[in-house]
């Protein structure tokens, strides 16, 4: 669970530094190519995942960028092509840049599966069923109101997330009052407090469930396609260089 709200903390103050920063690019299609280049000099570069570092090497990335929007050259709008080429690949295979360097020997996945083994007992497999059968209802009733709403998609997340917070408080409360009328005040409180935690419960196992067969879908791929992972790492590697020369030639006077 630490795991996965580390990741989750991680990707909200990345995704929150990628849209301020997008404003300084001329295009908003730029975005996922200065997330790709990054994503691809980190794992070359081994660079450290921490999320200030990272929101700090997305600014300067985001910089460096509008720069060559700027001033383009041959070299360098082909270099983001290929960015680009090279992010539609593993996007295709569903892998990431940092898949194509990471280990996957037996001794790191046999450490990986024996980490996730208590994913798999039972008082795990109940948590998760009934913190989706508790709030079942209230999660297809917001689909159903976005959806039928002309948004755009970088709103739609926002709507969904003010309507269901809406609708999953009314539903806790609702569970609450029925509880309370039914068996007393001490049931009702009992239901409005431990109704979220089940749910928040639920929701963590079943992301660490999703995000395990994800791992495991990825090693499999990394494991039976060698030749094709092998042509990627390389064209990764390339990239990889090509992005540190072009940061270097863009860094800011009098950094090292």
């Amino acid at each position: 669970v630490q795991d996965g709200e580390a990741v989750r903390l991680l990707t909200e103050r990345i995704t929150a530094a990628l849209r301020q920063q997008t404003v300084n690019l001329e295009q908003w299609e730029d975005a996922p190519i200065v997330d790709t280049a990054m994503k691809i000099w980190e794992a070359e570069q081994g660079a450290e995942p921490e999320p200030a570092a990272r929101v700090a090497r997305l600014g300067e990335a985001t910089r460096i960028l509008a720069e060559v929007r700027g001033a383009p050259t041959p070299e360098s709008n082909q270099l983001m092509r290929d960015v680009m080429m090279h992010q539609r690949r593993l996007a295709r295979l569903q892998l990431r840049p940092a898949d194509l360097v990471a280990d996957v020997g037996a001794s790191r996945s046999a450490n990986w599966a024996t980490r996730r083994l208590p994913l798999v007992l039972p008082l795990w497999a109940a948590l998760a069923a009934a913190g989706w059968l508790l709030f079942v209802l209230p999660y297809h009733l917001t689909g159903m109101l976005v959806g039928r709403f002309p948004l755009e998609s970088d709103t739609r997340s926002t709507w969904k997330l003010l309507i269901g917070t809406a609708l999953y408080t009314v539903w806790v409360v609702g569970l609450a009052m029925v509880g309370l009328l039914w068996h007393g005040a001490g049931v009702g409180l009992l239901i409005l407090v431990g109704v979220p935690i089940v749910g928040l419960a639920g929701l963590l196992v079943r992301e660490r469930w999703r995000g395990a067969s994800a791992d495991v879908r990825r090693w499999a791929l990394l494991r039976s396609r060698r030749r094709l992972v092998a042509s990627l790492r390389t064209l990764q590697h390339d990239l990889g260089q090509r992005l540190d020369q072009l940061f270097v030639q863009h860094a800011p006077r009098g950094s090292a």
